[in-house]
């Protein structure tokens, strides 16, 4: 696993807590990587949905309509960060196959965490900022084209990854990975 002092600030941008910010957040990856970069449309896909979720279930307030998005770059991965203000009733969880392929088949929403696993190869989890409630969702990304497919159609984890591991977290924070748990969909 890279250490923080690894990883290459790529960029970061605060956007609106609002229906404009997936869209922003695309424009603004694709600015930052180039049309012709191989992780494009793997990060672009994941960054949309982590800012989509922030949007959607971070509670609502004043001082609080905000999300920031972060990109670095590590040794042989894209390190993509969402945080949002946070919420009191839910925590990041993803849903399971079976609920996505029957449960959800026909509906919208509720697919976004097992996008951003399956995009991932399962290198994902979210945690706290210190002395905040404020959520951060992280993930690793390849930052080359995985070709192989499941027959769900969505890519599979690249070849060799073992089990998720928590990036490093600022001194303090608690990391954990996002495992399915009893609560409301993010």
């Amino acid at each position: 696993m890279a250490s923080g002092a690894d990883l290459i600030k790529v960029g970061i941008l605060k956007l609106p807590r609002d229906d404009r910010a997936p869209g922003l957040v695309r424009r603004e990856m694709r600015r930052w990587l180039g049309a012709e970069h191989p992780g494009l449309s793997r990060l672009i896909l994941a960054a949309s949905e982590l800012v989509t979720n922030a949007v959607r279930h971070a509670d609502p307030g004043q001082g609080r309509n905000w999300v920031i998005t972060a990109l670095h770059e590590g040794p042989g991965f894209l390190r993509l960060a969402v945080t949002d203000p946070g919420s009191a009733f839910s925590i990041p969880h993803q849903v399971s196959v079976a609920s996505v392929t029957e449960t959800w088949s026909g509906r919208e929403g509720g697919r976004g965490l097992f996008i951003v696993n399956r995009l991932s190869g399962g290198r994902w989890g979210t945690h706290t900022a210190p002395g905040t409630r404020h959520r951060v969702v992280w993930c690793h990304l390849s930052p080359t084209p995985v070709e192989d497919k499941d027959p769900s159609g969505m890519p599979s984890a690249p070849r060799g990854t073992g089990p998720a591991q928590a990036p490093p977290s600022p001194r303090g924070a608690s990391a954990r990975l996002a495992v399915p748990e009893p609560r409301r969909p993010r």
